[in-house]
């Protein structure tokens, strides 16, 4: 019985199958990853020098001594460990007024275009302080970004 829902393309590959993701995680002296399609999924490490600190250079580094992770992926999700977090309403997170009072008063060194809004559950989000230089060269480098 068909329940009319058709994901199969021409070569008989489902939708699903196709769809690349890439999550990576900075860390000193280098990225863990896992590249995943379908039902497949691929973890490795990228390791640079362990003197470049956490966050921009590491995975600059990477991205240039591994151009694969540069390649067409549907998603890709970096997480960042970052001591300036918290969490609040999703109605809070929403409003840009309220991010920009939340960031001068928690992280008053942190710069504007730092901060980043995930969701969380039961309508909270987290809202965090990222490096800039981190935020620009990856909305500069890579597609379809989320930095969580």
């Amino acid at each position: 019985m068909s329940d009319g829902i058709n994901n199969k393309d021409n070569h008989g590959a489902t939708a699903q199958q196709d769809r690349k993701t890439l999550a990576i995680s900075l860390r000193r002296g280098g990225i863990d990853v896992r590249r995943c399609c379908g039902t497949e999924a691929e973890l490795f490490a990228v390791e640079v020098d362990a003197s470049i600190p956490e966050g921009e250079k590491v995975i600059e580094e990477a991205v240039y001594t591994t151009p694969s992770l540069l390649g067409d992926y549907a998603q890709t999700v970096i997480v960042v460990d970052t001591p300036c977090f918290t969490l609040v309403p999703q109605e809070v997170a929403d409003d840009r007024e309220a991010l920009e009072a939340i960031r001068g008063l928690m992280w008053p060194d942190a710069q504007a275009d730092a901060v980043t809004v995930s969701p969380a559950a039961d309508g909270m989000a987290v809202v965090a302080s990222v490096d800039p230089a981190l935020t620009g060269f990856v909305s500069r480098t890579v597609m379809d970004v989320m930095l969580k």
